[in-house]
């Protein structure tokens, strides 16, 4: 029969404030992505939230390989698709010349909108950092400001884009399109696995 998903709490201190709060986590399935880790942490003294969803332990491509998933956003059911963004993914945007390193907005369970919703949300906080009085910071600011206006253009839905997660771990997915029959190709997702380097390899 069905079991409830079992909470975990966990002691730990509040990103914010350091107060000691608790964090709540528990494992949980969802069809297309497989097992997922729920964790959320609310500070009872300063308010603050965090809700990270991680790919659980299954679900990931075949050992020791990397994937790169490209989706071809074109219709309104591609912005409304669901993409796991696991921690170790990079995010890229290639006609934004855009490329976000792993670890960048952490890992996320969320809509193509909500990704890059957050996306130019995050450089907007960046940008206004970047407004300087140096020359240098002034160039900067200007192209980011000019950046970040193509950015929120894509939110409009007019122009199709690609949207691409590149995954070390091989765990980074894009919800297929509603509908089609078992084993049929999604047509705006491509997904190609990788060799990973041997360990001495890597630092």
């Amino acid at each position: 029969g069905y079991r409830p998903a079992e909470v975990e709490r966990i002691p730990i201190a509040c990103a914010a404030c350091r107060a000691e709060g608790e964090e709540r986590v528990h494992l949980t399935s969802i069809p297309h992505f497989g097992e997922v880790i729920v964790r959320a942490f609310t500070c009872d003294r300063c308010g603050y939230r965090s809700t990270e969803v991680q790919p659980g332990g299954s679900g990931g491509g075949p050992e020791g390989k990397g994937s790169k998933t490209t989706l071809h956003v074109e219709t309104p059911e591609d912005w409304d698709r669901m993409v796991l963004k696991s921690h170790t993914a990079a995010v890229g945007i290639p006609c934004l010349e855009l490329e976000l390193v792993p670890g960048t907005l952490g890992s996320s369970l969320t809509t193509v909108q909500g990704l890059v919703e957050a996306i130019v949300d995050h450089l907007s906080k960046i940008h206004a950092f970047s407004d300087g009085d140096s020359a240098g910071a002034n160039e900067l600011a200007t192209g980011m400001k000019e950046f970040l206006v193509r950015a929120r253009a894509l939110l409009d839905r007019q122009t199709p884009f690609s949207l691409v997660l590149d995954d070390p771990e091989g765990l980074a997915k894009v919800e297929p399109l509603l509908g089609l029959a078992k084993g049929e190709e999604d047509p705006r997702i491509n997904v190609t696995w990788y060799d990973l380097p041997a360990e001495g390899d890597s630092e």
